[in-house]
């Protein structure tokens, strides 16, 4: 039996009634050939019926009385004009159960989408009622059951995604999470401080899934791999990024693992605190090589790693190498702390090393031989880049070293900048921008994620970025 029929079918709780009714439907030929030709939403007169079906009619009006008793149908009469004179006539409607009686006998593709929808419902609600009640009668957590319908949804969204995937420009491996962003008049700084909000955003972040978004949103056709819980968090990430037109079907499911999640306090200035939450069994990323969907490299032109495990991260940037990508790797600040030994088969098969200002200056401190951004050069990549938030990008190649001034901005929130800054990178060098060209592109896309509250949301679009950069003016 290769698919369920998709409909429940709600039976009384006695035994007795649910063999009068299995009996009455599925006993002889006429019932079900009654309960094909009833009209769900519409009275259903005796006469019409007779007329109808090719059986007599004393059998015909046998079965009605027995579904009536049954509880399967409601009878009714009322007054008509039959050639001017007004008579009674009967008419029968159905019951819930009846109603379910005829759509389990309905193909699901003679149903409307509205029918569809107002039947998975109330079919749920039904079943979601039951649920409840079995839930305290025999002390069972109801999360069981939301992690299931999250799971189920997830898995059957993905397996539809991979049947309907296209090419895309870039591959972004990494990580996604559930951020809520709170804006305070102040960072917390001393003890017992208390402070009121007037409200807080919750949306879909993590440093990769930022850059898919925000690339997404510049009209690049990019594909976003990593793993989520199969639960809330993870459902929210699925819905939002297919909504920002970012392909997920390579992302990976675990329903044992949950759904990364940060708290993001922003100060008025723009100053930010980002606290992640631990929890038992994190949905981080990619754990595995078995988990890397390699056609996804094959086909596009710059893949970009992000929060990568290192393991994986090595072998991803060295596949993408040999299959002549651009690749951009991005280390995050726990494993510039492990030192350029240990990510040293990352970089050596990367072109574009990405680094922010704080990371650099921890990746310097734990590996003493390195004196400058340049000397990473030595290990491969073409480029090394290194942001320094309101300040100057500094780019390092074999042939020159030179630095891009910021577009100046009244910054609200500062988080996601340098992920709108990779994805503006990418962007311009898909486009064939030359390396400075890129830096000014990826700065100004920056920038103006900076003026919103909340990353996702102010993350621009391609004809904003040139509007910015054509009528920029620098802010006092």
């Amino acid at each position: 039996m290769e698919e369920l029929w998709p409909w429940i079918l709600p039976l009384p709780k006695e035994t007795k009634e649910q063999y009068e009714i299995l009996l009455s439907v599925f006993k002889s030929k006429v019932s079900l050939d009654i309960l094909l030709n009833m009209n769900v939403n519409k009275k259903n007169y005796q006469k019409e019926l007779v007329e109808k079906i090719p059986h007599s009619n004393k059998s015909i009006i046998n079965v009605l009385k027995k579904f009536v008793r049954a509880g399967i149908l409601e009878q009714g009469t009322e007054k008509v004009k039959v050639d001017g004179k007004e008579v009674w006539v009967k008419y029968y409607t159905l019951t819930f159960l009846g109603k379910y009686l005829k759509l389990l006998l309905t193909p699901i593709d003679r149903l409307s989408p509205k029918d569809v929808k107002e039947i998975v419902e109330e079919l749920f609600y039904f079943y979601a009622k039951s649920i409840a009640k079995l839930c305290f009668d025999f002390n069972i957590s109801h999360e069981v059951f939301h992690n299931i319908l999250n799971k189920l949804y997830l898995t059957e969204t993905i397996k539809r995604l991979k049947d309907s995937r296209k090419r895309v420009k870039t591959a972004v491996f990494g990580s996604a999470a559930l951020d809520f962003i709170i804006p305070l008049s102040e960072i917390l700084t001393g003890h017992d401080q208390t402070v009121t909000v007037r409200g807080f955003i919750s949306d879909v972040g993590g440093s990769a899934a930022n850059v898919a978004m925000a690339l997404s949103r510049l009209g690049v056709s990019t594909a976003f791999s990593g793993k989520i819980g199969g639960d809330y968090g993870g459902r929210r990430i699925v819905e939002t990024m297919l909504n920002e037109n970012v392909d997920i079907s390579s992302i990976v499911i675990d329903e044992e693992l949950q759904t990364p999640q940060s708290i993001v306090l922003i100060g008025d200035n723009g100053e930010k605190k980002i606290i992640v939450l631990l929890r038992d069994n994190p949905a981080l990323s990619l754990s595995s090589p078995s988990e890397i969907n390699w056609s996804l490299i094959d086909e596009c032109k710059i893949v970009y790693i992000g929060e990568v495990f290192v393991e994986v991260a090595s072998t991803i940037a060295s596949y993408a190498k040999s299959r002549g990508k651009w690749v951009i790797y991005r280390p995050i600040t726990p494993y510039v702390k492990m030192g350029v030994e240990k990510l040293e088969s990352i970089i050596n098969n990367v072109n574009t090393l990405i680094l922010n200002e704080a990371n650099w200056n921890l990746l310097k401190k734990s590996t003493p031989t390195l004196d400058s951004p340049k000397s990473l050069l030595n290990l491969g990549p073409k480029e090394v880049i290194i942001t320094r938030g309101s300040k100057e990008v500094k780019v390092y190649t074999i042939n020159e070293t030179f630095e891009v001034p910021p577009f100046k901005v009244k910054a609200v929130d500062t988080t996601g900048a340098g992920d709108a800054f990779v994805a503006g990178y990418i962007k311009a060098r898909l486009e064939g921008k030359s390396l400075r060209e890129a830096i000014k592109y990826a700065l100004a896309v920056a920038a103006i994620t900076t003026t919103k509250l909340g990353v996702r949301t102010s993350l621009p679009r391609a004809d904003q970025v040139e509007d910015f950069i054509k009528n920029y003016a620098p802010t006092p």
